[in-house]
């Protein structure tokens, strides 16, 4: 069936206006307003964002008690121990908590599912962590199902504290629980990556040993007609006050305790300095200034060369922040994160690991992830982070599209083929030349881990004895698939048949099969788990993708039930949403290179998708080891390629007729210059 082609409803006179008011291309303004942008503050947020727009970990549920047991662990010499997921998320997870463990004096123990072992933490790993005399257990990626696994460590004495981002199920573990998901949790954004929750559990930890930990602090600003004041605990604005000068006494005497830290943002706030003191003549106060002074050993002027320096510092916008007021207070919080440098330096490092986790684990790029991954993907492209990273990067720049289609699959390969222990070791290896070795044998897994599932989908798509095709999901098992491998087979089969895939291997000796589901675009595939929830030994995971083992005996009747279920709720992706039209002559190496102000790309912030129509085409040819790629040569010198389509591009070079043409833009690099080219989408003919 051909793809329906939805092209933007746009108000170019908006679009105009946006663009003049913030100073941004109009094209960009057009592509963000197709996807549901429209709003000036929401796009200059979106395009440039700010760290202090950073929620305070401080509003997870469950991280006081987290940070408080571990710390508790710490300082007792307790042995520690923590259990993450295999793949890259939970790899990447591992790596931040064994780090600032290892930091803290400790030396936990690792461990991660590995081979032939069940998904999850399971009763055999507890009973290990017993014969270690673990007493704490720190799940990372993982545990919000593994609640009898959990109950049977808490009977011998285990502790636990669990740091994940997939669906909880009803009942919940036994644990200090740290998941944005879970429903008690009023975290504002719920779509962090599991390496996301471990960075900001890290990044609590790591403040609780700062002076302004659990301090109320009150930031007191003047303007001509008034006071404003804004209460601030752990990085979280917790409530804001306004009061003229004549009720600024009953005001001071109603808000202020002699336990809170003032913070006088402006010269003119100072003047409230004595009757505060007449209050509570042993309160603590200060200045924003004063502060900035002492952290960066700088003398400013006055308050205003303090706040254009640092905004400027901390690419705070100005222009995005509604007044003076709001500028000082997204100041302070800045300066509140960064009070120890040496906290700083650990978290900076972090981040290049939440990139790498969280674009593997193919989450929503927009939020907080957007934030993080595009401050982590400019530290890379600096040369700053995790060397191992470094080493993998080259010199070309470094983009999300780059981790997720070369980075990622590398390293996530040894965990697909039952050695995930190479991947722990290039994380944690700190030895240049040692690392080297182990991307070699890694480089070496890779291109057998190509081979297997190029030949097994060939196999698949032949094997017709084996295949369940249903209406609404494709299924397939075979004893010869490896259960690492299972997930990436259904994610290319999703793909090309646009419909949910599951893909198990045979079963073990017990008669367990594990296998793996995934869904192509937006489509939550796990909340169609739910009926078949008693037939699964043990099932987790997220929208797109999940994991699971089951007794063979119950496989027909778990893939049966969900196709089922899905039937009045699936619509195949028949459809092609169109960024914006465009005519051939403005594409140029200068407007493609524009572009990257809207990546980080990935899932939820895809590549732009552009349309030209009434194109000619001058020239076509083949290319390729079998002549599959097409290239159409249009307007003399642009190029527009097809990847594995040449039969369907040579029907419409011979009917020598214009064409509407479907695409993305890049620019390609060959003997050191730059060439625009469209990367093709679809084809059909004009009119």
């Amino acid at each position: 069936m051909k793809a329906e082609w939805i092209l933007p409803d746009l108000n170019l006179h908006e679009v105009e206006s946006v663009s003049k008011n913030t100073g941004i291309d109009k094209n960009i303004i057009s592509i963000l307003f197709a996807r549901g942008l429209k709003k000036e503050d929401e796009i200059v947020q979106f395009l440039f964002p700010e760290l202090n727009n950073l929620h305070s970990p401080f509003l997870l549920h469950g991280i006081y008690e987290a940070v408080k047991r571990l710390k508790a662990a710490i300082a007792a010499g307790e042995k520690i121990a923590i259990f993450g997921d295999s793949d890259l998320d939970g790899i990447t997870s591992l790596t931040i908590i064994h780090s600032i463990l290892s930091k803290s004096g400790c030396s936990p123990i690792i461990r991660y599912p590995k081979a032939k072992e069940s998904y999850g933490l399971t009763c055999d790993i507890i009973d290990e962590f017993i014969r270690e005399h673990i007493t704490l257990v720190i799940t990372v990626d993982s545990g919000i199902r593994d609640v009898d696994e959990i109950n049977y460590g808490k009977k011998n004495g285990i502790d636990f504290i669990v740091t994940d981002h997939h669906e909880p199920d009803i009942t919940l573990p036994d644990a200090i629980i740290v998941n944005p998901k879970q429903n008690e949790c009023g975290y504002p954004f719920k779509e962090l990556a599991g390496v996301g929750v471990a960075f900001k559990f890290v990044q609590a930890f790591l403040y609780s040993y700062t002076s302004g930990f659990n301090v109320n602090f009150v930031l007191i600003y003047k303007d001509i007609s008034s006071y404003k004041f804004r209460f601030v605990k752990n990085g979280i604005a917790v409530s804001k006050v306004e009061a003229d000068t004549n009720d600024i006494a009953a005001v001071l005497a109603k808000n202020i305790n002699k336990s809170d830290c003032i913070v006088f943002l402006n010269k003119e706030s100072l003047t409230l300095a004595p009757i505060i003191k007449s209050l509570h003549p042993d309160i603590l106060m200060t200045d924003i200034k004063k502060i900035a002074s002492s952290l960066y050993n700088t003398e400013y002027k006055d308050h205003g060369t303090m706040l254009n320096k640092l905004t400027a510092d901390f690419k705070i916008d100005k222009k995005n922040t509604s007044d003076e007021f709001n500028l000082y207070f997204k100041l302070f919080i800045e300066l509140q994160w960064r009070s120890s440098k040496k906290i700083l330096t650990i978290l900076q490092e972090f981040v290049v690991l939440v990139t790498i986790g969280t674009i593997a684990d193919i989450m929503p790029m927009h939020g907080e992830n957007r934030l993080l991954i595009k401050y982590g993907l400019s530290m890379i492209n600096n040369g700053e982070g995790h060397k191992g990273i470094l080493s993998l990067t080259g010199k070309t720049r470094t983009t999300s599209k780059s981790i997720s289609w070369d980075i990622a699959p590398l390293l996530n390969a040894p965990g697909r083929m039952g050695e995930t222990d190479l991947t722990v070791n290039f994380f944690l290896e700190q030895d240049s030349l040692k690392n080297a070795e182990i991307v070699t044998t890694i480089q070496k897994i890779n291109r057998e881990r190509k081979r297997i599932v190029l030949e097994i989908i060939e196999k698949i798509k032949n094997d017709d004895s084996k295949t369940t095709l249903n209406e609404n999901i494709f299924f397939y098992m075979h004893d010869e698939i490896i259960d690492g491998l299972a997930g990436l087979i259904a994610n290319r089969l999703a793909d090309d048949l646009k419909k949910p895939a599951i893909i198990a291997t045979g079963s073990d000796k017990n008669g367990i099969v594990k296998g793996s589901a995934r869904s192509s675009g937006n489509f939550d595939f796990f909340k169609f788990t739910a009926p078949v929830t008693h037939l699964f030994e043990r099932v987790g995971g997220h929208a797109q993708a999940f994991g699971f083992t089951a007794e063979l005996g119950n496989i027909k009747e778990i893939v049966n039930t969900i196709n089922n279920s899905i039937a009045d709720n699936f619509i195949p992706e028949k459809t092609v949403h169109i960024d914006l039209v465009i005519e051939i002559n403005d594409i140029n190496s200068q407007f493609i290179k524009s572009l990257s102000l809207l990546e980080p790309f990935g899932k939820c912030n895809e590549e732009p998708v552009f349309a030209a129509k009434g194109v000619k085409i001058e020239g076509f040819s083949s290319f390729g080891n079998q002549g599959n790629h097409g290239k159409f040569v249009i307007n003399r010198t642009l190029q527009a390629i097809g990847w594995n389509i040449f039969e369907k591009m040579n029907s419409f070079y011979t009917a020598k007729k214009e064409v509407d043409l479907i695409f993305k833009l890049e620019n390609n690099e060959y003997l050191g210059k730059t060439y625009p080219r469209m990367i093709l989408v679809d084809i059909d003919f004009s009119g």
